[in-house]
């Protein structure tokens, strides 16, 4: 798992996620405090295959207490 800002550069973030079995993966992460009310954050599975590595991209918004959406 691979967690990047968007608009605005966080540093390295990837966390490990652990197989649960069953086609499970499990991990801890956090992502670090921004000074905007509203981040947009890209997290991104990556899989090592035969052929190589292959990252399947999810977009979501983390909201501050009290702040609304963009």
């Amino acid at each position: 798992m691979d967690f990047s800002g968007v608009d605005m550069n966080m540093g390295f973030n990837r966390p490990a996620l652990e197989n649960q079995g069953e086609g499970r993966f499990a991990g801890k992460g956090m992502l670090p405090v921004c000074v905007r009310d509203a981040m947009e954050w890209e997290a991104k599975v990556l899989v090592k295959t035969q052929d190589g590595l292959v990252a399947a991209p999810y977009r979501f918004i983390t909201v501050k207490p009290g702040a609304s959406l963009p």
